[in-house]
């Protein structure tokens, strides 16, 4: 009735009844997911990192790709559409920075410099950033995002991993600014895995960079 022979069924149901063969890493996998509810935006990649970094993982990194695969854990997240608007009537500021990135760590005179969003021109923002003695600084022209294109890539990936997350449309003001303060100061600094700079949170990077430095000094 099946189509099949009876040793190719045989074979089957011992596979069937064998336990999973990855269910150590199956289950380091779910202990990642739980640690933090912005893990679950981790791909094969992020999560082969952390695997590396704190659990002693074995096992390669197609292997990794297979077992998420295989327990429905790699999700394709969406990016949401562009959320800054320009407003062609606001008052714009100077660009203070003309493409000179030289800084110290002495944030007396600080500069913020941002494109020509509406948030940045807005009346609320100019007032914060005026409290803090802060100068403002726009690109020279709309369309130009290159002066702060990393910058536009941490709050990209931000909204991408934060509306993954979260529903934004139902929350108060007060209730997104507290996830934002936290998936920004708490978890991409010291919790989120980071590709770019060798597969570690930021604050493990720059931990290791100052170690170094009293090393070379001592």
């Amino acid at each position: 009735m099946l189509g099949v022979a009876a040793q190719g069924y045989a074979r089957y149901k011992k596979a069937m009844d064998a336990p999973y063969k990855y269910a150590k890493l199956l289950a380091d996998i779910e202990k990642i997911l739980a640690e933090d509810i912005f893990n679950k935006t981790y791909g094969k990649r992020r999560m082969y990192e952390k695997l590396q970094l704190d659990y002693d993982c074995p096992h390669c990194y197609n292997t990794v790709q297979k077992v998420m695969r295989e327990n429905g854990l790699l999700k394709k997240l969406k990016r949401p559409k562009g959320l800054t608007k320009a407003d062609k009537a606001a008052q714009k500021s100077d660009n203070l920075l003309l493409r000179d990135f030289t800084a110290s760590y002495d944030l007396r005179r600080a500069i913020a410099h941002s494109d020509r969003g509406s948030q940045y021109t807005s009346e609320e923002f100019r007032k914060a950033i005026a409290e803090l003695k802060i100068q403002q600084s726009m690109n020279s022209a709309a369309g130009r995002c290159h002066d702060n294109a990393k910058c536009e890539s941490m709050w990209g990936r931000g909204k991408v991993e934060i509306l993954a997350c979260y529903d934004t449309k139902k929350m108060t003001c007060d209730e997104l600014t507290k996830v934002i303060n936290y998936y920004y100061l708490v978890y991409w600094n010291h919790r989120r895995i980071c590709s770019a700079i060798g597969g570690v949170p930021p604050m493990v990077k720059r931990g290791a960079y100052y170690e170094k430095l009293n090393d070379t000094a001592a």
